[in-house]
């Protein structure tokens, strides 16, 4: 695809393509710099601005998330779907906004609150491969407060393929131009209870004060 454009945390070649490449070398620089097998590379293709196909690959585990838009989701070519389990057996992957360390209590709020409500929670140190996990059932819940398209692209796509659902904030869809926050789940009603719990401790967001 000679014609398409590339965006990622080490720079960009920006253009009015239909075609556009968003990738991650590294997500999970820190474990992958003290040689935690929790990290990956990240790449997802947009056309028009929605992806249509993703990859995620953990080289310390040797695991390939793939997926190309209405064709499912695999790891290292088998199939997999979400879980089915609620959101009192859910297992919730977060974190607490590692580069921008003032918003860590409304973060912890939220934790809180879930984790009174869901079964545990985790924190893996790659959004690309907590969203992956979520896919294939691993874990049920997801948010993180500021993360940008290179860590989450790949992964929304692979996510949406195996059955579960993802948003920002108030609900809306991801955009691929900026940070934002990440709320995803198995399904619906799990998300819509994720983003009720999210906006009752965040309700001062702005996309202005992430992006600073």
């Amino acid at each position: 695809l000679p014609e398409a454009a590339f965006f990622g945390e080490e720079g960009s070649a920006g253009c009015d393509c239909a075609y556009l490449w968003v990738v991650d070398p590294i997500d999970g620089t820190t474990n992958f710099s003290r040689g935690i097998s929790e990290c990956g590379i990240s790449a997802v293709l947009l056309q028009n601005e929605e992806p249509i196909v993703g990859v995620v690959y953990n080289p310390g585990q040797k695991k390939l998330y793939s997926a190309v838009k209405g064709q499912g989701a695999t790891c290292n070519g088998r199939q997999f779907r979400v879980s089915k389990k609620s959101f009192r057996e859910g297992l919730f992957c977060t974190a607490f906004s590692l580069y921008r360390k003032e918003f860590a209590e409304r973060c912890m709020n939220v934790l809180r609150e879930v984790y009174a409500g869901c079964n545990d929670f985790r924190r893996f140190g790659s959004c690309a491969l907590e969203l992956c996990y979520l896919a294939e059932g691993k874990c049920d819940l997801y948010f993180e407060y500021r993360v940008f398209p290179w860590d989450f692209g790949a992964a929304v796509l692979i996510l949406q393929e195996a059955g579960g659902v993802i948003c920002g904030e108030a609900g809306e869809k991801l955009p691929f131009d900026r940070a934002t926050p990440v709320i995803a789940a198995n399904d619906q009603g799990n998300l819509e209870e994720l983003v009720r719990i999210v906006r009752k401790h965040i309700l001062d967001f702005e996309y202005e004060e992430i992006l600073r």
